[in-house]
């Protein structure tokens, strides 16, 4: 188990999203104890999975737990899963220390297992070098690509990250691989038809964010205090770009509008700076599927996993769409 802790700051929130108090409690994480939200305990072991939204952080919990008196009044309705805030912008190192932890926990208790069976040899891991989380590659066969499913990032067998890809992944929105940031969108606008005032923040990548402009920014050109937003989200768009992936924005907006030509010439030209990039491989997959054009969409989705065996995004839109007849072995 790792053997390192963390002490943070929380606070509780509802199923809208609002804090149950004003004040900010203590928490801290280590290996013997599990996560101490105050001065209740959930053990690591009990975790079923942690998801991180900016500074909130969910953790779904194993059902049926007798979980202490406070945890349990702060569960969502009609889930096994509490909602948190993090204080001090500290919520990636609290998402990455909690999945470092369980992910130990879950390789110690697996390789135990398979050693009573005399199957400790084909027991294989890796240790994510930018989370820390370790992966379960058993059964896995070798390739050139391995996929954190934690932290979202690529990287290859000997811990090297793939090259200028840390805001790069797939994106929550649309499911298509690009940069994922934070978006402002704001609307204000009176119209005669149509009026609103409202702001907030997507967490969607360059293409979804470009929708978002388009939709707004003639509305809000009447109304010169909804202008700045705009092109401050037009900014944020062009800047930051990595050469290696240069018009993939654009590949991937004609992909999702169904102009699958136009889009598979900038793909190719991709393929070209990144040939064996499993997200890109996805990307194609998508499109074609979306086109209808089911053997080629195969081709690509194969070739995504002969690139990374585990790539959690191919593997789970082939377990979405598994009433389609495909010829995809998961390996």
């Amino acid at each position: 188990m790792p053997s390192s802790y963390l002490n943070f700051r929380f606070r509780y929130l509802d199923e809208k999203g609002k804090p149950t108090s004003f004040f900010y409690h203590q928490a801290l994480l280590d290996d013997s104890t599990g996560i101490r939200l105050d001065n209740e305990v959930i053990a690591i072991a009990d975790i079923y999975d942690v998801l991180r939204y900016g500074d909130k952080i969910v953790l779904t919990l194993r059902p049926y737990l007798a979980l202490p008196k406070e945890v349990a009044e702060n569960i969502i309705p009609n889930t096994s899963s509490i909602i948190i805030e993090i204080g001090d912008k500290l919520a990636v190192d609290t998402k990455s220390a909690i999945d470092q932890h369980r992910t130990t926990y879950a390789a110690f208790l697996k390789k135990k297992a398979m050693a009573e069976e005399g199957k400790a040899h084909l027991f294989k891991m890796m240790q994510c070098p930018d989370c820390e989380a370790v992966i379960d590659l058993t059964g896995k066969k070798e390739t050139p690509h391995i996929y954190c499913k934690y932290c979202e990032l690529l990287f290859n067998r000997y811990g090297e990250l793939m090259p200028k890809s840390e805001s790069y992944k797939v994106c929550p929105e649309c499911n298509y691989y690009n940069r994922v940031q934070y978006y402002p969108e704001f609307h204000f606008y009176a119209l005669p038809k149509n009026r609103k005032i409202a702001y907030q923040e997507h967490y969607c990548c360059d293409t979804c964010a470009q929708r978002y402009h388009e939709q707004t920014a003639i509305k809000n050109s009447f109304f010169l205090i909804g202008i700045p937003f705009n092109i401050m989200l037009k900014n944020k768009m062009s800047k930051g770009v990595s050469e290696l992936y240069e018009g993939l924005t654009r590949a991937n907006r004609l992909a999702q509008d169904g102009h699958i030509k136009e889009a598979d010439i900038i793909y190719s030209i991709l393929l070209l700076r990144n040939e064996t990039h499993p997200g890109l491989l996805f990307n194609i997959g998508q499109a074609y599927y979306k086109a209808e054009m089911l053997d080629k969409a195969y081709k690509y989705f194969e070739k995504s996993l002969d690139m990374c065996s585990n790539y959690q995004p191919t593997i789970d839109f082939l377990a979405l769409h598994k009433t389609v007849s495909w010829k995809v072995k998961i390996n």
